[in-house]
């Protein structure tokens, strides 16, 4: 279950190294020094919660209503052009 944490809406329990957190109303991912690691840009769902896919070191993300793929490393491997992904 999700927490808030000082400067975030929203913070997600941790799946490995990062996880995902909600800052402004906006998605991205930290560490666990809640350093930003993939950027606060991403859509979130009408209630301000994480939206959002993975499959291992893969992130399905939704920016302005099209969906996109990163890494965990932030490189853009799909761009954000598509109705919706699958992973």
């Amino acid at each position: 279950k999700g927490q808030l944490q000082s400067g975030f809406d929203f913070v997600e329990k941790f799946k490995g190294k990062l996880c995902p957190a909600v800052k402004n109303g906006r998605l991205g991912w930290v560490n666990a020094k809640m350093e930003t690691i993939i950027p606060f840009e991403y859509d979130t769902t009408q209630n301000g919660r994480p939206l959002y896919q993975t499959s291992g070191e893969l992130i399905a993300l939704c920016q302005n209503t099209k969906w996109g793929v990163r890494n965990l490393k932030n490189k853009v491997l799909l761009n954000f052009i598509y109705d919706s992904v699958l992973l």
